[in-house]
């Protein structure tokens, strides 16, 4: 469990359920200047022609740190889900985020109640609730805001 890399934007845009609102290079910004935490399933691989193994590691659960200050897009591959990594990593990035100063927050919507399941049996406890509506300067376009 460490950091997420530059290069692991693609496969979690790819697997971003909200990835229409979003963007690749966006996610690589907020992975290089935010903190985050990914699960990577380590195999070994034979060298072609060589005895020697070579290590091989795949991003299997993940969460990330956006520009708003929440946590958020916690993600663990499919047939990797049920052994607590999402748990894992979101405590570890919760106690990251405290020991560097930030706030240690998640914002949920109310209907995704397994999300605010989730986070409550974590120990996370339900601040506040609010209704968003987020406006921009008529010149702009959302896409704007993911540059």
């Amino acid at each position: 469990m460490s950091s997420l890399n530059e290069d692991e934007a693609s496969v979690i845009w790819t697997n971003w359920e909200f990835k229409s609102l979003d963007s690749e290079d966006n996610i690589r910004h907020d992975i290089a200047h935010f903190p985050s935490i990914g699960i990577r399933e380590r195999s070994l691989t034979e060298s072609a022609g060589s005895l020697q193994e070579a290590a091989k590691e795949t991003l299997v659960s993940w969460i990330r740190t956006t520009k708003n200050g929440w946590m958020g897009n916690t993600f663990t591959l499919p047939h990797h889900r049920r052994r607590g990594l999402a748990s894992r990593a979101t405590l570890a990035l919760a106690r990251q985020m405290l020991q560097e100063g930030f706030f240690a927050y998640v914002a949920i919507e109310d209907i995704n109640t397994a999300s605010v399941k989730f986070h409550e049996s974590l120990g996370f406890k339900r601040q506040l609730a609010i209704t968003v509506v987020v406006l921009v300067p008529a010149e702009t376009t959302g896409q704007d805001y993911l540059e």
